[in-house]
């Protein structure tokens, strides 16, 4: 007798397909009900990961900044040494009068003026383009390409080695 057949369907792609639904779901879920991420982050970067998913960068820095605003009343001015794309100035910016951010790292630095721009009153913001160290000077900044936070200045007051400074961004050696 007859045998009806049916064209051969392709179930990885199907799969595939329905994957990229589901996270895509997931990823909207998380995004569209959390309005605290109104920052640009990287999303496979372990410091903006944690702000995506839970709206906070570090929660417990933003309880004690929280805390010493509303008890102490210290609310005048903000000062984020080293401030990376902003995501602590960003985040408790909005209780002080003026808020300082230091960014010596021209990637990070660039981010982090679209930040701030986008989280903060802009009168209220500076962002300076230098570092503070223990002397005046311009020193060369090495920028890691995957780790922009992880920017370092090799000389005499860097107490780490060059072995550590290259290890830690799991680089056998120091590559400019």
């Amino acid at each position: 007798g007859k045998v009806k057949m049916i064209k051969k369907i392709n179930f990885k792609i199907k799969e595939k397909i329905i994957k990229e639904k589901f996270l895509n779901n997931c990823f909207n879920i998380i995004v569209n009900n959390n309005k605290r991420n109104s920052c640009f982050l990287k999303p496979n970067d372990m410091i903006s990961r944690q702000k995506i998913i839970s709206g906070y960068h570090e929660y417990h820095i933003k309880k004690l900044i929280d805390f010493f605003v509303e008890k102490y009343k210290l609310s005048h001015y903000f000062i984020d040494i080293g401030a990376n794309i902003g995501l602590t100035s960003c985040q408790n910016g909005s209780l002080f009068d003026e808020v300082h951010m230091y960014e010596p790292n021209p990637l990070a630095r660039g981010v982090l003026e679209v930040n701030a721009k986008i989280s903060l009153n802009k009168e209220c913001v500076k962002i300076y383009d230098f570092g503070i160290g223990v002397e005046n000077s311009e020193p060369e900044l090495f920028i890691p390409k995957n780790n922009w936070g992880g920017a370092f200045i090799v000389d005499q007051s860097n107490k780490y080695s060059d072995s550590v400074l290259a290890e830690k961004d799991g680089f056998k050696s120091i590559d400019k």
